[in-house]
């Protein structure tokens, strides 16, 4: 069964459970799905990001650029953060990494930490994210750590995106493999066939 992809409204309401959990893991936790969701990390792109991949000179970087080591597909990549809320998400969790780990925190330190304060595989990055979906509650049992990125991939898609421009930012080399990701708009293709 493919990974849940969520609406605006399932994306807030995401937000709001997150917000409203364990107070030790709220930012973290909102961080982690942001990226997914407006990135469209994979599981092991997460947890392979260090303090250095986001920020520089003081301020959160507006090119990601993701290394062959740290994709899933092997291929290099470059993505935008200047989103705001992944701007305003990242600055947020920077200046909290700073006060928790002030004699660790430089260009090599991974971003993310699990609660036993130690950096994240890419198995556990993914259980992780499952757990957040858990514990907000039934609406996202279908969840896992696809959800985020297959959302980010229809996104693009329902806004009339052009394919190829997806498949790179996604970072696939064909674009059925990009395909794959889209879930079906039965409410755009009624309108299409509404044009027909």
């Amino acid at each position: 069964m493919k990974a849940k992809t969520l609406n605006n409204k399932e994306f807030k309401l995401l937000l709001t459970r997150i917000d409203g959990g364990n107070p030790n893991l709220q930012l973290r936790n909102r961080t982690i799905i942001i990226l997914s969701y407006k990135l469209g990390l994979h599981a092991k792109e997460i947890s392979s990001l260090t303090v250095g991949d986001v920020f520089k000179n003081g301020t959160v970087v507006e090119l990601l650029n993701l290394t062959k080591d740290q994709t899933k597909g092997d291929s290099q990549r470059e993505l935008s953060l200047t989103n705001k809320l992944v701007q305003d998400t990242l600055s947020k969790w920077l200046e909290s990494l700073q006060d928790d780990f002030p004699h660790l925190f430089n260009s090599t330190m991974s971003l993310f930490r699990t609660q036993k304060r130690k950096p994240f595989t890419a198995g556990r990055m993914a259980e992780c994210i499952k757990l957040i979906y858990t514990n907000a509650g039934k609406e996202f049992d279908n969840c896992s750590s696809h959800s985020g990125r297959r959302t980010f991939i229809t996104n693009f898609a329902n806004q009339g995106i052009d394919l190829n421009s997806i498949r790179v930012l996604a970072g696939h080399t064909s674009i059925q493999t990009t395909q794959i990701y889209i879930d079906e708009n039965p409410v755009m293709l009624a309108n299409i066939m509404k044009m027909a």
